[in-house]
């Protein structure tokens, strides 16, 4: 474990605790957040290395975001095969493919469109 505290500067931190909504700094020791709140309060973890890389952003410390769909965008250059409907980031809606003729007609029509359903490798 280091005893390394690094305090990190932002324009505003979001705490999510009404008691403390927002706050000008974070400290943090082996990935853990310790407190937030001013500078001046969180020296008191000890020596600490000031950090002002965030200085123009806001922070929302701790927060997990555990249900992004980040590789969804990136997947729209094959056809859409899934069950339930969806609609594209160009907005086309694609209609879920509900059984395997389905998936078929949709692999055919992309070949017809000159569109290859898998990419090779190379």
């Amino acid at each position: 474990m280091s005893e390394e505290t690094t305090i990190y500067v932002a324009d505003r931190i979001v705490t999510m605790n009404p008691s403390r909504p927002e706050a000008s700094a974070v400290a943090v020791r082996d990935g853990r957040v310790l407190g937030v709140g001013s500078v001046a309060e969180l020296e008191g973890w000890g020596n600490a290395t000031i950090d002002e890389r965030f200085a123009d952003h806001v922070l929302l410390p701790g927060f997990v975001e555990a249900h992004a769909h980040s590789m969804a965008g990136a997947l729209w250059s094959y056809p859409y095969l899934g069950y339930y409907g969806r609609d594209s980031p160009d907005g086309t809606h694609w209609p879920g493919c509900r059984s395997v003729a389905d998936v078929l007609d949709r692999l055919s029509l992309q070949r017809r469109r000159g569109q290859r359903a898998v990419r090779r490798r190379r």
